[in-house]
Formats: structure tokens, C-alpha cells, sequence
């Protein structure tokens, strides 16, 4: 068998000057390229090559297990789970045993494995969904199970929830599937009594419900349209193309039900306000009604995008009018595209280019193909070989590229039309000589700054974290036959301070509120991210039972959440409702909105802050029912300006500046 000799952390001579943005500072640094591992991994993934780069790490295959690296090529979680999905919110479920369970970012196992499987997606607004005893239920980022386990899922796809609901199924859609929507404590927003639920991202949800079609409220599950619909297609900037029962008769509606145009035409399509209907007409609506349609000087191809629409004369020769209807580029192209930040791809004589909204050519047409816009550049292809040009059409990066695989699947390559393409400052090239294919990156320069030496690699850079392979697809060994060949991992040897770390000002307080028992775990990372209310309690129950030794028993409830910590906190009076029966657990807090808490806390501890009246120059802002509490919080140290004495009383609280709060709270306190 070949063996891949390997000195460690190989430095590639080439240098890449990267500018990465982290919040709202642009960092500007000279990084070497690395291999920071052996190659020494399997490629056996069944997503994009030997890597799916999470959060900031990879998933990395070796002797048949999974773990998961960082940049630095450090094995933070071990290769010891036969299956892994991506990280979210901080948490990657991982398999052993047959069992699913939870590890952080350094390989703790945090959440038991006692699981059957896990939604594909992850956690999605603390929330996932797990399978026990073949049913589904959904688990918070502590592990508590929260939504009791009596759902049903094809294929691990089960709903992700997104502004507090998710969509869930009893029984398997090949028998008698039924659907509903459920809200983040387990209540039906929708009842599961659905054939089918689609297009949940417009305001009406299209439903089916003993074979016939009607509409639904997304805001209120209720019944918008009635079930009277043979055929219903979702809707789309407010119109839906329906067929009612027992007729043939295709129709176009609007959010009302009211028919904008009825006909008999067995071919119609509706699509971003572009309605066509074979053999008649063509027209441009929206909710004023119609704005353009066919006449004797063109017929309509799509909708207005950026004040320009695409129109065919005779001939089929294509062009674009203007909003007033004008002819305002002649249709002298073979074929148009829809402009996208100022220019349009168009093709004369099977050659392509962009014109910019004058009609002025801006990319030469001369191209075989050309690929979209990434980091200000766009690969073309010419006599089978790539290149790319930027918006003023200048040819930033010669045309010298082969096509190579755009993927590899499995050891599988797979071919696509489409080049190269840039992601975070990197676009992965190949060459090919004598038959043999060989990959690397390049820069937004054109510079090689990992050289074409590697005989696979990920197709995009992320991170500036790449899987490479070294040795054929398959190798050939005497004793074993074919075996694959082996992956490693090449960085820009920057070690970045991860998402998940406190800033450097937080960190010392960070570090000493865990180890005081002051930070749930679902907290223990995201620190820059706004803290929600709910979470917020959940600071607050862990420093009142601390600092007391002694549990909450009180509760006190609100229709939209079944939290245990914000019941507590609302039982014994340290926050309050958004409305009589609702907390609104999942909003970000505001600063003002952490003063009035805080000094509720403080009172619940019997520890009440002094009264003294707030300093911040922007005093005049603070709401009135919250100044008072702000001076109260300033005074004692617990809170402090965003700089020029500022208070910023609506700018959110973030989980760092929270967590900082509370380890100031529980020294006072102490």
C-alpha cells in the first residue's frame, strides 16, 4: 500500500492576503497555507467531499468513525461516532451504539445517548426533533424533552421551528399522512388534520383536506380561503393559480379569491407577478392589477427586475422594455436574462455576455458560458477553459482553468456546466496534463495561494478550512486491491477567535460565572449573539437559587411558553409579561428592558439597589418606567455605558453583557 509521508503542519510557501469582517471590523492579514493534518482520512461522506465545515470545525472520517477538527487540524471532538450531523446552536448530534446524543464544541458529551435519531436540521431556535420508540418529540439545548414524543417523520426531516412553529406529521405520507403546525410549547397552531401543508412562506398557507384544496391564515391557522379548489398552486406576491372542483377551467386569484382572469388554456404559469398563458396572452400584475402585457410590439418574458422587463419580438429576438413599457434595449439578442445588480447576461450567436441598463456592452460577448457573480467576480469559460472577470468586464484572472469535477460524491466526481466559483476570497482550479487532474485555490489576484498539487479537493473554500486529497480516487495495493485514496485538511494558519468565544473583555467574567454555576449550558457559547427574554431567565433563576440555596417552587404561566425558568422568574415578580397572557419569550431583551430586571432581582433577593439618579448623557431616551431602575444598576456597578456615556437604552443585550451582569450581581451579592 502507498503511504503518505507527512511532516506536520507543512507550510505552502504561497501567502494570501484575506480580509475577513468580524462584527463590524475588517481585519486585514497575510495567512500561509498549511496542511494541518496527515492525510489520513476517509473520503466516505454522503455530502460534499471528506468535509461539511459546522460552526467553524469540520466532520472528518477515519477508520470508519467520525470526529470533528478545527482549523488548527486539532481533533476537538474524536473519531470514535459512526455517524455525526453538523453543529447548530453550538451542539453536534453524534451516533455510537446505535444511539444519537449531543457533544459541545471540545467533544463533551452533554445530552445522553438515548436516542433513535435526529432532524437533519438540527437545532433551530433551541429546539430539535429526536426519535424514541419510533415517535418524534422535540428537546431544548439542555436536553429536557419538551414536546412529548407521539409525531411521526419521513427520511429525518422532521420541522425545524421558525418564528415559535413548526410543521409536524402523524402517521407516514405513503398511509394516510396527517399534517399540522405546532407552537414552541406543543399546542396546535394548526390542527394535524391535513393531507397536506405547502407554501409557508407567503401569507396564506395552501392546504389539502379530503381531496380538496383551500387556504390558511399563517398568522391565525384559521381558514382564509374555502376547500373548494380541484388544483391550488401557492401563492406568490399575492396571486395563487387554482382549478375549481369539477371544472376544467384554470383560474388566477388573488388573496381574496376574487378570479383575475379565468380561462380554458390547459397551459398556465404565474411566477414573481409574470403571468403567461400559452397560445393568448402574456401580462405583468400586482396588487394594483395589471401593470404591462403583450402588444403588437413585443410579448412579455418575465417580470419587471431592477425597472427592466424581458420582452421577444418576431424574429425571437429578445430585448427589455422599461416601467413606462418602452422599448428601452432592442431586441436584438438571441436570448436575455433578468438584470442583477445592474447587468444582464445576454447571447449573440451562441456567445454570451452583460450589458449594463444602456444597452452598453460591459463583459465582451464572446464567452462560452459565464457563471454568476461571487466575491465581485464571475468565472467565464472559452474554448473549455476558465477564467474570471470582474463588473467592468476586465479579465482579473486568466483563462488557463480546466472544469474539473464540481463535485465529488463519494469518490464519485461529478460533472456540472458551471466553473469555478469564489467563496470567502477563494476559488478552487484545476489543470489537467496528460489525463491527470490537478487542484489548488487561487485569490481574488489570480494567485495560486494553494498550489494545483492535490488530486481531489473541496469545491469550496469556507472558513479558510479546505479538504484536499492526496493519491488517486482509489490506490492499488497487492494484498487488498483498490482502496481509496486519503484526505487531509489545508488552512490559512489563522486561528480565529470563534463565534462562540466571549470577547476579550468578557472573557474573564465569562469563564467565572461558569465555574460559579451561573450559565446554563445552552448558554455557554453565541456569547455576541442578542440574549432572548427566556434566556435571560435563565441567568436569573441560576443566580437567585445559587446566592439563596434554595429552588423556586412558585409558578406562574403564559399561553406562549411552558419555560420553567421564566415561570419562576414571573412567579416571584422579576419580569412581567409582554401582554396579559403572553411573555414573548423568544424577542431579544433590550438594555433598559435588563435594568428593570435586574433591579426586580435584586429586590427578590432582598438585596434592593440604592436609588440614585442616572449620568448617561443620553438619559432623554430611556423610557420612563425604566430610568429609575437604569440609576439603580449604574450606581452599584452592575451595568455600564456603550462608550460616550452613552446607555443605549434600545439597543439589545447580548448573552456576554449578560452573563457579565450577573457575575457583578452575584458578587454584590455575596
Amino acid at each position: 500500500m502507498k503511504s503518505s509521508n507527512f511532516s506536520m503542519k507543512k507550510t505552502i510557501t504561497s501567502i494570501a492576503i484575506a480580509i475577513i469582517l468580524i462584527g463590524n471590523t475588517v481585519a486585514v492579514y497575510a495567512a500561509k497555507f498549511q496542511e494541518v493534518t496527515a492525510f489520513i482520512y476517509e473520503q466516505t461522506h454522503t455530502y460534499n467531499s471528506s468535509t461539511s465545515t459546522s460552526e467553524g470545525l469540520a466532520a472528518v472520517c477515519k477508520d470508519g468513525n467520525w470526529g470533528f477538527i478545527d482549523k488548527s487540524g486539532k481533533e476537538v471532538v474524536p473519531c470514535i461516532y459512526t455517524k455525526v450531523w453538523d453543529y447548530s446552536e453550538g451542539l453536534a448530534a453524534v451516533c455510537k451504539d446505535n444511539k444519537v446524543g449531543f457533544v459541545n464544541y471540545i467533544g463533551s458529551e452533554v445530552i445522553p445517548f438515548v436516542y433513535d435519531s435526529v432532524s437533519r436540521d438540527g437545532f433551530s431556535e433551541g429546539k430539535v426533533a429526536v426519535e424514541k420508540n419510533g415517535k418524534w418529540g422535540y428537546i431544548d439545548i439542555t436536553g429536557e424533552e419538551i414536546i412529548p414524543f407521539m409525531y411521526d417523520v419521513d427520511h429525518d426531516m422532521a420541522g425545524s421551528f421558525e418564528e415559535g412553529k413548526a410543521t409536524v406529521q402523524i402517521g407516514s405520507r405513503y398511509d394516510k399522512c396527517k399534517y399540522g403546525v405546532i407552537d414552541q410549547t406543543g399546542k396546535e397552531f394548526i390542527p394535524v388534520i391535513y393531507d397536506e401543508l405547502r407554501g409557508y412562506g407567503t401569507n396564506l398557507i395552501t392546504a389539502k383536506l379530503d381531496n380538496k384544496w383551500g387556504y390558511l391564515d399563517r398568522e391565525t391557522g384559521k381558514v382564509a380561503l374555502p376547500f373548494i379548489y380541484g388544483e391550488a398552486g401557492d401563492f406568490s406576491d399575492g396571486f395563487a393559480i387554482v382549478k375549481l372542483l369539477d371544472e376544467t377551467n384554470i383560474s388566477l386569484i388573488d388573496s381574496a379569491g376574487r378570479v383575475i382572469i379565468n380561462t380554458d388554456s390547459s397551459k398556465i404559469d404565474y411566477h414573481d407577478g409574470y403571468l403567461f398563458i400559452e397560445r393568448l396572452h402574456s401580462w405583468i400584475i400586482d396588487e394594483t392589477g395589471i401593470i404591462a402585457e403583450d402588444n403588437d410590439d413585443y410579448l412579455l418574458l418575465s417580470n419587471f427586475h431592477e425597472g427592466m422587463a424581458r420582452i421577444r419580438i418576431s424574429g425571437d429576438k429578445q430585448g427589455f422594455i422599461d416601467t413606462t413599457g418602452e422599448i428601452a434595449i432592442p431586441a436584438i439578442y438571441d436570448r436575455v436574462y433578468s438584470f442583477n445588480n445592474g447587468l444582464a447576461e445576454v447571447c449573440l450567436d451562441d456567445k454570451w455576455g452583460r450589458i449594463d441598463k444602456t444597452g452598453r456592452v460591459v463583459v465582451p460577448i464572446k464567452y462560452d458560458y459565464l457563471n454568476g457573480y461571487s466575491d465581485g467576480l464571475a468565472a467565464v469559460r472559452l474554448d473549455d477553459k476558465w477564467g474570471f472577470v470582474d463588473t467592468t468586464g476586465r479579465l482579473v484572472v486568466p483563462i488557463k482553468y480546466d472544469r474539473g469535477p464540481s463535485d465529488v460524491w463519494n469518490n464519485t466526481e461529478t460533472y456540472y456546466n458551471e466553473g469555478p466559483r469564489f467563496t470567502n476570497g477563494l476559488a478552487r482550479v484545476s489543470v489537467t496534463s496528460n489525463g491527470i487532474t490537478k487542484f489548488g485555490y487561487i485569490d481574488t489576484t489570480g494567485k495560486e495561494v494553494v498550489p494545483l498539487i492535490y488530486d481531489a479537493a473541496d469545491r469550496y473554500a469556507v472558513d479558510g478550512l479546505m479538504a484536499v486529497r492526496k493519491g488517486d480516487t482509489y490506490e492499488y495495493d497487492n494484498n487488498i486491491g483498490l482502496i481509496p485514496g486519503k484526505w487531509g485538511f489545508v488552512s490559512d494558519g489563522i486561528i480565529l477567535t470563534p463565534i462562540t468565544a466571549a470577547a476579550n473583555w468578557a472573557e474573564a467574567d465569562v469563564d467565572d460565572a461558569i465555574k460559579a454555576g451561573l450559565v446554563p449550558q445552552r448558554l455557554q457559547s453565541n456569547y455576541t449573539q442578542a440574549i432572548t427574554r427566556s434566556e435571560f431567565c435563565a441567568l436569573a433563576v441560576a443566580l437567585y437559587e445559587n446566592v439563596l440555596n434554595k429552588v423556586i417552587t412558585e409558578r406562574a404561566t403564559f399561553t406562549d411558553t411552558n419555560d420553567e425558568d421564566v415561570e419562576k422568574m414571573a412567579a416571584i415578580g422579576v419580569v412581567l409579561g409582554t401582554s396579559q397572557s403572553e411573555f414573548s419569550p423568544n424577542s431579544q431583551l433590550t438594555r433598559e428592558q435588563a435594568a428593570t430586571m435586574l433591579s426586580r432581582l435584586a429586590n427578590a433577593l432582598a438585596k434592593p439597589f440604592d436609588n440614585k439618579e442616572s449620568t448617561f448623557s443620553d438619559n432623554d431616551i430611556i423610557s420612563d418606567w425604566a430610568i429609575v431602575e437604569v440609576g439603580q444598576v449604574q450606581a452599584a456597578g452592575i451595568m455600564q455605558g456603550t462608550g460616550n456615556n452613552r446607555f443605549s437604552p434600545e439597543e439589545p443585550y447580548t448573552r456576554e453583557q449578560s452573563i457579565v451582569t450577573f457575575m457583578r450581581m452575584y458578587n454584590v451579592m455575596e
